[in-house]
């Protein structure tokens, strides 16, 4: 049995096609999973292009529920039986309850910050000697100023985006590019559109974009059982 999501058990959902069969709710007081009953992880191991697409699926399903209310995404590696689910929900209701109160509203969004080409001013034709090294040393010095600027630059917007919102800096990337994942409201105070101000603003180093809406992968606890929430969660 495969699991996608936590949703509260009192929202009425249209569930959307499994990835191989119709999707079902395995509930415990006031708390649903999303599963699909006959998806198991061995008989994925089995077949890549089977696994792929239940990995592709896994995804999209979770953000279909996500358009319909808040959930508790969980990872594809969620495999676990009805009974196994039912005493999880049952160990952990307050927690998973105080997660969904926390998260309704709210979205994540993928932010790419990408610096901006430094200009190199070419050294002068026709020096030599020291004049040379001297015009060289100013060149790199010059290039390394300019991406301390960017760096300057990176670290006053990240604490103040974090003022607004909560942000996880993300480390998929070995490239000068910054990735960020925000957790923003959806209306009222706090929202993407306020991030995306203060980008407009300040971010003068760097090009940015801001992905669509998802439901909070990165600030979800990575099994079933959630160990910790923090005091502003409660």
């Amino acid at each position: 049995m495969h699991s996608y999501a936590i949703v509260n058990a009192a929202i009425a959902l249209t569930l959307p096609e499994g990835t191989s069969e119709t999707l079902q709710m395995v509930s415990n007081g006031a708390l649903s999973i999303v599963v699909e009953p006959n998806l198991e992880l061995e008989t994925l191991q089995k077949d890549d292009a089977l696994l792929l697409n239940a990995i592709l699926a896994h995804d999209r399903i979770i953000r279909a529920l996500f358009l319909q209310t808040t959930v508790l995404p969980l990872r594809f590696s969620a495999f676990l039986s009805e009974e196994e689910l039912i005493a999880d929900l049952d160990t952990h209701q307050s927690r998973y309850l105080a997660y969904l109160k926390y998260f309704s509203g709210k979205a994540e969004y993928r932010l790419k910050l990408i610096p901006l080409e430094i200009l190199e001013i070419p050294i002068p034709p026709g020096l030599k000697g020291k004049d040379y090294f001297r015009a060289k040393k100013q060149h790199i010095q010059t290039h390394q100023e300019q991406q301390q600027l960017q760096l300057a630059q990176f670290e006053q917007l990240l604490e103040t985006i974090n003022r607004i919102c909560p942000v996880v800096l993300s480390t998929e990337t070995a490239t000068p590019e910054k990735i960020l994942f925000l957790l923003a409201k959806q209306t009222g105070n706090g929202t993407i559109q306020d991030v995306t101000k203060i980008l407009q603003e300040h971010c003068t180093l760097y090009q940015f974009l801001v992905e669509t809406a998802l439901p909070p992968y990165h600030f979800m606890a990575p099994t079933l059982s959630t160990k910790k929430v923090d005091s502003e969660q409660k």
